[in-house]
C-alpha cells in the first residue's frame, strides 16, 4: 500500500507533467501565425516576432524541466514505498 507521502509526491508529479504538457503545446504559435508580414511589417515587427519566438523557446525549456522534476518526484515516491515495505516486513 502506498504511503501518504509517496501518494502526495505522485499527485504533485502528475500536476507537473500536466503543466509541462501545456507548455509543450506551444501556446504562442497561434500568436506568431497571426503576426506575419500580412499583419505587420518592419523592424519593430521583426523584433517582436523574434522576442515571441524566444519566449516560446523558454516556455518549451520550462516544460521540459517540469517533466524532469516530475520524474524526480516519481522516483522519490518509489523509494518511499520501497522503504515503507522494508520497514513493514
Amino acid at each position: 500500500m502506498p504511503s501518504a507521502d509517496a501518494e502526495l509526491l505522485r499527485v504533485r508529479a502528475r500536476r507537473l507533467r500536466r503543466l509541462g504538457a501545456q507548455l509543450a503545446s506551444r501556446p504562442l504559435d497561434g500568436v506568431l501565425r497571426r503576426a506575419g508580414d500580412d499583419t505587420w511589417r518592419g523592424p519593430l515587427a521583426e523584433r517582436w516576432r523574434h522576442e515571441v519566438a524566444a519566449a516560446q523557446h523558454r516556455l518549451a525549456d520550462a516544460g521540459d524541466e517540469l517533466v524532469r522534476q516530475a520524474i524526480v518526484l516519481e522516483r522519490r515516491a518509489d523509494e518511499l514505498e520501497l522503504l515503507a515495505r522494508r520497514v513493514a516486513t
